[in-house]
């Protein structure tokens, strides 16, 4: 699979100890990104269709009273 700037970038962080949240629509793409980590749990995947905005607002509150503010 090709990797993009931003999955090259998120790996960087996670793997150097920072929590990364990661938006998305793939859940096979978002599990390849989670698989190539050797930090997974410093990795928050937010499986939703931009798109729809209500829903992406839903998802942020969500992860930001989970992990605390960016």
């Amino acid at each position: 699979m090709e990797q993009g700037c931003w999955q090259t970038t998120s790996l960087w962080l996670v793997n150097n100890g920072y929590h990364v949240s990661v938006i998305g629509r793939s859940a096979h793409r978002m599990e390849d990104l989670r698989n190539r980590t050797t930090k997974p749990a410093l990795l928050t995947p937010i499986l939703v269709d931009y798109c729809d905005i209500a829903l992406l607002k839903e998802e942020l509150e969500e992860t930001l009273a989970h992990n605390g503010p960016i």
